[in-house]
């Protein structure tokens, strides 16, 4: 990384036209990776929210049929 710095340091006026976009050179693509790893997070999440929804339900219902 030292020699991409200094690359860097030495075009002063690479550093004036990317300080006039702000936030948008930071905007890169995000890799496929990375992509299906938050679709998997997210997925799954749902899932276990689904999934817990359903069981505290199931649990609620047996409740109240045993003290029937």
């Amino acid at each position: 990384m030292r020699a991409r710095h200094r690359r860097m340091d030495e075009s002063p006026g690479q550093e004036q036209s990317e300080q006039g976009y702000g936030w948008l050179g930071e905007v890169r693509s995000l890799p496929l990776r990375q992509v299906i790893f938050w679709l998997h997070l997210v997925t799954g999440a749902m899932a276990s929210l689904i999934i817990f929804v359903m069981s505290v339900t199931g649990v609620v219902s047996q409740q109240k049929r045993w003290q029937v």
